[in-house]
């Protein structure tokens, strides 16, 4: 196995080292149990076993890019980079079994099976997880002393239109970068893009929007290759310049936005109650032998109610009375009785219209009688959907917030770019291009666009 020493990479060599100790070891932890046990796995070559996950994971790119699953050809693509180094870092242990090496070799293979195994069933946490922060093992790997390898590089995917330009940058091996003659060249569509940042451990490249601009109306996967010049030799005083070093980076560029957010929410408000006209009766009082109601009780007039229909309240400032006949004169409560009159009343409510009547008797001369109704509106409460319609696009990078009644019900629908209408499950939706949320009381939804 290719060693290194902190003579050959002075302070940084050193603090990678210690890196590299420590997550080995947390590594050693986790995969203990297969390094103890034989399987038929483990009877293989180290080199045939990497083989294998290379040709898995290079099939899952190319099914990715066919179903335009950006997140994922990049998840798939820092994993490409680490089986690549892997292979380098380790060729001199290829061709032996896995069941006799090392711990760390057997916890390095176990750690690719589960990123490549986690991809293959589509794991968008995975992919996202990989995507930002690179595939698990990048950083524990030996370095190979002259041989470049990549170990990953961000970002994966391009949006021409947030900026003019993207910084791209790639990590790994890349001992003789730095040197006269031997910068490391990028293109993508075979047109070269700009080194901006050069160093042994990471190269960073200044990308144009116009070198990623796809078609505009979905994802657009584009060829980048990086080529690092190197040399053959590891003594100080040799160097023979050897064949650059190739490496093909799948990346995409995205569609100038991400789509569409089509919202509804129903909110049910109070609405304008409904009334209805009523009359009730007729009612007859007729006075022959006596007042109704008698002395001491005339003023106080005889009362009648009626009720509204279930449901239904009485408005009570609409209450009145309809005469359908009459015998005698109308007087009033204040002293001039005449022969009946009407009593001010103060009765009613919400489910009674009421009134009062006197009716005086004249043994000598004509006697009230009256015959009345009862006269009033009755109202219903009623409510009504007052929706909430929002169709709003989205731009990359950005967040939407919409804010809801109280007790509103919604439900959105995210237009892709490419077409698809995608339900929007508050409670646990999954997308690599938006990311949904509510405030607790549910007053606020926010729709928050990736990258």
């Amino acid at each position: 196995m290719l060693e290194y020493t902190d003579t050959t990479f002075g302070k940084r060599g050193h603090k990678m080292r210690q890196k590299i100790h420590t997550r080995l070891a947390l590594v050693a932890i986790l995969g203990g149990f297969f390094a103890n046990s034989t399987s038929a796995v483990d009877l293989n070559p180290f080199g045939a076993l990497l083989d294998g996950l290379a040709k898995r994971i290079d099939r899952l790119i190319q099914v990715a890019e066919q179903a335009g699953q950006v997140l994922m050809v990049g998840a798939a693509g820092q994993v490409a980079s680490t089986i690549g180094y892997a292979q380098e870092a380790y060729k001199e242990e290829l061709q032996t079994s896995l069941s006799q090496l090392g711990t760390a070799e057997n916890n390095l293979y176990d750690a690719l099976s589960g990123e490549v195994n986690a991809l293959e069933k589509g794991s968008i946490k995975d992919a996202k997880e990989i995507v930002d922060h690179g595939a698990v093992l990048a950083n524990i790997l030996p370095i190979a002393f002259r041989a470049p390898q990549v170990s990953g590089y961000s970002p994966s995917y391009f949006v021409p239109s947030i900026s003019d330009a993207t910084p791209l940058t790639i990590t790994g091996n890349f001992v003789d970068a730095s040197r006269p003659g031997y910068s490391p060249t990028l293109k993508i569509n075979n047109q070269p893009v700009p080194l901006v940042g050069n160093g042994t451990v990471s190269l960073t490249f200044s990308v144009p929007s116009a070198a990623v601009r796809g078609s505009g109306t979905g994802v657009t996967f584009l060829a980048a290759e990086l080529s690092v010049p190197h040399d053959e030799s590891s003594l100080i005083f040799f160097h023979r310049k050897a064949p650059p070093s190739v490496f093909k980076l799948p990346i995409a560029t995205l569609p100038p936005n991400p789509g569409r957010i089509v919202f509804h929410a129903d909110h049910i408000v109070s609405a304008t109650p409904a009334k209805v006209w009523k009359e009730v009766g007729p009612f007859t009082q007729s006075s022959d032998d006596n007042d109704i109601p008698e002395p001491p009780h005339k003023a106080e007039g005889k009362l009648y109610c009626v009720h509204p229909d279930p449901g239904w309240t009485v408005v009570t400032n609409t209450v009145g009375h309809s005469v359908k006949k009459q015998q005698g004169d109308e007087g009033n409560v204040l002293g001039d009785e005449k022969d009946w009159f009407w009593v001010p009343s103060g009765d009613s409510n919400a489910l009674n219209a009421c009134q009062r009547l006197t009716t005086i008797v004249h043994h000598i001369g004509t006697s009230g009688k009256v015959v009345f109704t009862i006269t009033f509106s009755e109202s219903q409460p009623r409510q009504q959907n007052s929706p909430i319609d929002i169709n709003t696009p989205l731009d990359w990078g950005t967040s939407k917030r919409i804010d809801l009644p109280q007790n509103a019900s919604s439900k959105a629908t995210f237009i892709q770019f490419d077409g698809r209408q995608i339900d929007i499950n508050f409670a646990n939706f999954t997308n690599p291009y938006l990311s949904v949320s509510k405030s607790p009381d549910g007053t606020n939804v926010f729709f928050t666009s990736l990258p």
